[in-house]
């Protein structure tokens, strides 16, 4: 059965956190209710991408999570995550959505380029992401995204829209306007004193936002 990705808080995990590490934080934060979870293609040498994706996926499985991968369609296939999450359009698409089946979900970043929004829409990717909205160290490679190209993208895609990049509890009511489904953070959650406290804050602050709209 397809594991939905849900409106609110979506988690970047950066496998440069031991997992030893990691796992007891991704369990109280995925309670503090972070909604979906990708793990960042970004393993370092001698890490086993499989091994730590799959304790991941334990914990995301516990708390009826979302797990996706990262550009990494070797490692989607051999952990059978709920899902991959794209930073460019995959060669053979049609091949692979074949393959992975209607119960996994797929997503892209789009940044500011409408023909990928355009793509996204034809091919019926469940979710899309602009990164980022703000300078951010963490998104160091994503241009700034031009807020009127998400007001342009809620008119030609239907699934759920994601923003990232540089995003905190203190600066979302900037992006109130742009009526998002949900804030990606990486280093705003796992780097903070007090994870489950910083997920419990991004949440509520986006909560009160949609609610205000």
């Amino acid at each position: 059965m397809k594991r939905m990705i849900k409106n609110g808080i979506y988690l970047v995990v950066d496998p440069a956190m031991p997992l030893m590490k990691l796992l007891p934080l991704l369990e109280q934060v995925l309670e503090a209710g972070v909604s979906t979870v990708q793990v960042w293609d970004h393993f370092p040498a001698g890490c086993d991408p499989v091994a730590y994706t799959r304790a991941i996926m334990d914990i995301g499985k516990k708390f009826n999570v979302p797990v996706l991968i990262n550009q990494n369609i070797a490692l989607f296939f051999e952990t059978g995550a709920d899902g991959i999450h794209f930073d460019q359009v995959p060669n053979q698409y049609d091949k692979l959505r074949e393959q992975a089946g209607p119960d996994s979900i797929i997503g892209i970043t789009c940044g500011n380029d409408m023909e990928r929004v355009q793509w996204a829409a034809e091919n019926n990717i469940d979710y899309i992401s602009f990164c980022s909205m703000f300078p951010s160290a963490s998104a160091g490679v994503c241009e700034i995204v031009n807020p009127a190209n998400i007001l342009k993208a809620r008119e030609i895609f239907s699934g759920k829209i994601f923003l990232s990049g540089g995003i905190t509890p203190a600066n979302m009511a900037n992006l109130a306007p742009l009526k998002t489904d949900g804030i990606a953070v990486i280093s705003g959650i796992l780097s903070a004193a007090d994870p489950a406290g910083a997920a419990r804050n991004y949440l509520n602050t986006f909560e009160q936002q949609a609610t205000v709209l």
